[in-house]
Protein backbone atom coordinates (compact mmCIF):
# COMPACT_ATOMS: atom_id res chain seq x y z
CA UNK A 1 0.00 0.00 0.00
CA UNK A 2 1.07 3.38 -0.80
CA UNK A 3 2.49 5.68 2.26
CA UNK A 4 -0.26 8.46 1.51
CA UNK A 5 -3.18 6.67 1.18
CA UNK A 6 -2.26 4.29 4.15
CA UNK A 7 -1.60 8.10 6.08
CA UNK A 8 -5.04 9.12 4.43
CA UNK A 9 -7.11 5.86 5.64
CA UNK A 10 -5.33 6.36 9.41
CA UNK A 11 -6.92 10.04 9.47
CA UNK A 12 -10.21 9.27 7.93
CA UNK A 13 -10.64 6.45 10.86
CA UNK A 14 -9.58 8.94 13.52
CA UNK A 15 -11.99 11.63 12.47
CA UNK A 16 -14.53 9.01 12.24
CA UNK A 17 -14.01 8.46 15.79
CA UNK A 18 -13.83 11.74 16.85
CA UNK A 19 -15.19 12.70 20.31
CA UNK A 20 -14.80 9.60 22.09
CA UNK A 21 -10.32 9.70 22.79
CA UNK A 22 -10.71 5.75 23.51
CA UNK A 23 -11.83 5.04 20.14
CA UNK A 24 -9.80 7.26 18.59
CA UNK A 25 -6.42 6.12 19.88
CA UNK A 26 -8.16 2.34 18.99
CA UNK A 27 -7.79 1.15 22.65
CA UNK A 28 -10.43 -0.51 24.68
CA UNK A 29 -12.31 0.40 27.96
CA UNK A 30 -10.04 -0.94 30.84
CA UNK A 31 -6.41 -0.87 29.27
CA UNK A 32 -3.14 0.14 30.81
CA UNK A 33 -1.87 3.89 30.66
CA UNK A 34 0.95 2.00 28.80
CA UNK A 35 -1.16 0.67 26.25
CA UNK A 36 -2.53 4.46 25.72
CA UNK A 37 0.97 5.86 25.33
CA UNK A 38 1.54 3.43 22.70
CA UNK A 39 -1.24 3.58 20.78
CA UNK A 40 -0.51 7.57 20.85
CA UNK A 41 2.95 7.50 19.92
CA UNK A 42 2.16 5.05 16.61
CA UNK A 43 -0.97 7.38 15.73
CA UNK A 44 1.32 10.43 16.31
CA UNK A 45 4.00 9.10 13.82
CA UNK A 46 2.06 7.86 11.31
CA UNK A 47 -0.11 11.63 11.45
CA UNK A 48 2.22 14.46 12.76
CA UNK A 49 2.71 17.01 10.14
CA UNK A 50 6.55 17.00 10.38
CA UNK A 51 6.35 13.92 8.65
CA UNK A 52 6.27 15.24 4.99
CA UNK A 53 3.16 14.03 3.50
CA UNK A 54 1.10 17.19 2.94
CA UNK A 55 -2.03 16.08 3.73
CA UNK A 56 -4.83 17.93 4.99
CA UNK A 57 -6.61 15.26 6.88
CA UNK A 58 -3.64 14.34 8.57
CA UNK A 59 -3.04 17.66 10.00
CA UNK A 60 -6.41 17.60 11.68
CA UNK A 61 -6.48 14.06 12.74
CA UNK A 62 -3.09 14.36 14.79
CA UNK A 63 -4.88 17.28 16.56
CA UNK A 64 -8.02 14.62 17.60
CA UNK A 65 -5.37 12.05 18.55
CA UNK A 66 -3.54 14.35 20.38
CA UNK A 67 -6.21 16.02 22.41
CA UNK A 68 -7.56 12.53 23.17
CA UNK A 69 -4.73 11.19 24.53
CA UNK A 70 -4.06 14.77 26.81
CA UNK A 71 -8.04 14.43 27.60
CA UNK A 72 -7.22 10.56 29.00
CA UNK A 73 -3.89 11.50 30.65
CA UNK A 74 -5.87 14.76 32.47
CA UNK A 75 -8.57 12.03 33.45
CA UNK A 76 -6.59 9.10 34.89
CA UNK A 77 -3.81 11.07 36.47
CA UNK A 78 -1.50 8.69 37.37
CA UNK A 79 -4.15 5.59 37.04
CA UNK A 80 -2.58 2.77 35.53
CA UNK A 81 -6.03 1.53 34.68
CA UNK A 82 -8.08 3.68 31.72
CA UNK A 83 -11.64 3.54 32.80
Amino acid sequence: MERGSEVVNVARSVLRARGDPLAVLGVARGCSAQEVRGAYRRLAKTLHPDRGHNIPEAEEAFKVVSAAFQSLETANGSSSRVD
